[in-house]
Parts: structure tokens; sequence; C-alpha cells
């Protein structure tokens, strides 16, 4: 896993059983766990839902579905690559193509 291999604790939903929960349960289990989400799912970008600086992070991967997997690793590996992870904590971040939006409060 990328994450791992660039020293994130990284766990994956299908890891802990979460793999066809609902977005409440993902988000409350990483909560609980204090861990970041990192997503495609659009529903987790909803900041009145899930309001900056009330979590412990969200990442939103807003890509196409029709980018190979190799494709999306070298997004991702660039921006963690070049982000403070500091900034990350309690933020909600929208991760495009070669450019990210990062929202706290």
């Amino acid at each position: 896993m990328l994450l791992k291999k660039l020293g994130f604790d990284a766990v994956h939903v299908r890891d802990v059983k979460l793999n066809t929960a609902s977005d409440e349960k993902i988000f409350r289990y990483a909560q609980r766990q204090g861990r970041i989400i990192l997503t495609r799912d659009l529903d987790f970008a909803a900041a009145i839902k899930f309001r900056p600086g009330k979590h412990q992070g969200i990442i939103v991967m807003r890509i196409s579905y029709l980018m190979t997997a190799q494709q999306i690793n070298g997004i991702l590996e660039d921006f963690m690559r070049n982000v403070s992870r500091a900034k990350l904590k309690k933020s909600l971040v929208i991760l495009e193509i070669g450019r990210y939006r990062l929202r706290r409060d």
C-alpha cells in the first residue's frame, strides 16, 4: 500500500470489515481510531456535514474513475510528499490533478 510505503499508519476499510459500511459508520470508526479518511467518495466533501476542525481529517480525491491505479498513486504520492502532515489534521482537503484545496476551521 502506497501510504504505508510513505510512512503512514494506513488501514483500508476492507481490512477492518467496513467495505460495505455507511459513510457514517466509516466516519465514526476513523474518529474513534484517530485516523484521517482518504476517499474518492464525494459525499465526504460536504463541509456542512463533515465540518473541518470537527474531525480528524478528510482527504477527498476528486479525480476521474477512468484513471488507473498507477495514475491515482502518482497523484497521491506527489501530494503526500509535498504537503505538511500537520496541515492534514482536522482539515477537509479536496485533491485534484495538480492542485488541492484545504479547509480548516
